[in-house]
């Protein structure tokens, strides 16, 4: 006879179930103190009277065949067990309720910074919870997602504030911004979602106004530059020894593009965007009107321009006068943009008929050259076809690198917009498919995943991570048997891929196949001892299995 056959001899199934609580408070302390905070000492030390009154009633049953015998005996120490019950239910209750205004603090405060995401069916049995249906399961699972969540939110909000810091920095070294903040940002101590949200609204609000008067003009500018650009026949320009394609420069450009960001940000995603955007566009600026005067330049010397109009100087004015400003660090250069945009305004119709027709007669005065230059166009031709495909295989890249880059900024509707012209210039871009995959599942778009990572399946049979993150898009929706098709397919391929066994295993535990399961993540462990993660899902397999058997 046990403890468990006494209290269950006085029909206290309350206290049968929750007797494990104090001793589990008493040694994840560390955890318990991230979520109660304020009455901390109060939880600790009902945890350890508890487990010091239920020790008692331990030792008492063990010497003390009789249960008449136990209870006078609990009598004389004081110990009674309706008293620990009622104690253990308010225990519960003041822990269950810190953990539901905990999770609900975390979605509030890290609103915006991609976390571990929160299995919702957990969380509403959670809620439900009371003493009747207490799991300790359940409880183990909120308080290791809250004691994550806040760790990986402060590395993610450290790594966030010094890149803030930076990018001040950065800005005040241009010119375009000062750097007191800095100073009084270190006499502040800790780590909090305002003072991203401060430091973030700094760059944007003190920058939105030279910002958005620039982007104006510099779009204005853009457009003109394309038109005239056009009617003249200039297609590249020279930069650093090599011929660059206007219209990429122009699109490019356009890329920087700050018309859509907003002041005063509340969210401290859309204000950790907005302000890599305005930093990026100031950062680039000196870059991008030494790449504009060239192309001026050359539009400048045309000599189908100095034909039509002459000189235009107010266009070399402009660029003189903007390049002596940003070399002194003066960064209100919105007029000299104007003014050389409206000198491009009197041209833009142009039409240089004259230079055409030159070219006609040339070719029809030397027929042997005429041939000559035929075989050299046919070759010309050739060699255009290849540039253009290595062109569109590194545009493709590019794209496809500026989606991972905004994946990694949890930006991910614009990730897939990315991965979608990447795919648009090169649909056999398996990378691109898998990526916009991955993108889609965490966006909990799965049907959408699916289709993805076929797609790189269709290019590529032996893609074995495809296989692999197509099953855990499968799992996420339930479908266990097929996802364990795709883990067993990526095996197939290379039986030594960790993840696939241990997502295996996740699947058969899924399924309630424990055993099973057991088996994967002694295979992933296997073959790496250190996979934390296969260790953890191996532990709470074994606690299922041992309960299902009881």
């Amino acid at each position: 006879m046990g403890l468990k056959e006494y209290i269950g001899s006085k029909k206290m199934d309350v206290l049968s179930k929750m007797i494990d609580l104090p001793y589990y408070i008493v040694e994840n302390i560390e955890a318990i103190r991230v979520i109660v905070m304020d009455n901390f000492q109060e939880i600790h030390k009902e945890a350890l009277n508890l487990k010091d009154n239920i020790e008692t009633v331990k030792r008492v049953v063990e010497h003390n065949k009789n249960w008449d015998k136990v209870d006078k005996e609990l009598n004389k120490l004081g110990i009674n067990l309706y008293e620990i019950q009622g104690h253990l239910k308010n225990l519960f209750n003041d822990l269950h309720q810190n953990i539901i205004n905990e999770i609900e603090s975390i979605r509030n405060m890290y609103k915006g910074i991609y976390l571990e995401v929160l299995d919702e069916g957990k969380y509403s049995r959670f809620r439900a919870m009371n003493p009747d249906n207490y799991d300790i399961y359940s409880l183990m699972y909120m308080i290791s997602y809250i004691k994550s969540s806040k760790e990986e939110a402060e590395k993610i909000m450290n790594e966030m504030e010094n890149k803030l810091k930076d990018m001040i920095e950065g800005l005040f070294k241009k010119g375009v911004l000062n750097d007191a903040i800095l100073r009084e940002i270190k006499k502040e101590e800790g780590l909090n979602r305002e003072k991203i949200l401060y430091l973030e609204n700094y760059i944007i609000n003190n920058l939105y106004h030279k910002g958005i008067n620039l982007n104006g003009a510099l779009k204005g500018l853009l457009d003109e530059i394309s038109k005239v650009s056009r009617n003249l026949g200039i297609s590249s320009v020279k930069i650093d020894g090599r011929n660059e394609d206007i219209l990429k420069i122009i699109d490019t450009i356009r890329n920087y593009d700050i018309s859509q960001i907003s002041i005063n940000q509340n969210d401290i995603k859309g204000g950790m965007e907005d302000s890599e955007r305005i930093y990026e566009f100031f950062m680039n600026l000196d870059k991008f009107m030494d790449i504009l005067g060239s192309v001026l330049v050359e539009i400048y010397n045309n000599g189908c321009v100095r034909e039509l109009y002459g000189p235009l100087e107010n266009i070399m004015e402009g660029v003189r006068k903007i390049k002596a400003m940003m070399n002194q660090g003066v960064y209100d250069i919105d007029g000299e943009i104007v003014m050389i945009t409206n000198e491009l305004r009197r041209i833009e119709g142009i039409e240089c008929g004259d230079s055409s027709r030159q070219k006609e007669e040339t070719k029809e005065d030397e027929s042997g050259e005429r041939r000559k230059d035929e075989v050299s166009d046919e070759k010309k031709d050739q060699t255009i076809k290849v540039i253009r495909a290595e062109i569109n295989r590194d545009d493709a890249k590019k794209h496809f690198d500026e989606g991972n880059r905004l994946y990694d900024l949890g930006r991910y509707e614009e990730a897939i917009e990315e991965f979608d012209i990447a795919l648009d210039i090169d649909p056999n871009y398996k990378e691109a498919h898998y990526n916009k995959g991955n993108t889609l599942r965490h966006l909990k778009r799965y049907e959408e995943a699916i289709k993805e990572y076929d797609k790189a399946l269709a290019i590529d049979p032996n893609f074995k991570e495809a296989h692999n993150n197509k099953g855990i898009a499968l799992n996420n929706l339930g479908r266990y048997e097929e996802a364990i098709e795709e883990y067993d397919k990526a095996l197939a391929i290379d039986p030594n891929d960790k993840k696939a066994h241990n997502n295996k295993g996740y699947a058969l535990d899924d399924l309630g196949r424990y055993e099973e399961a057991i088996k994967e993540y002694d295979k992933a462990l296997a073959i790496d001892p250190d996979y934390k993660v296969a260790r953890d899902n191996r532990e709470l397999a074994l606690k299922e299995l041992k309960r299902f058997k009881r």
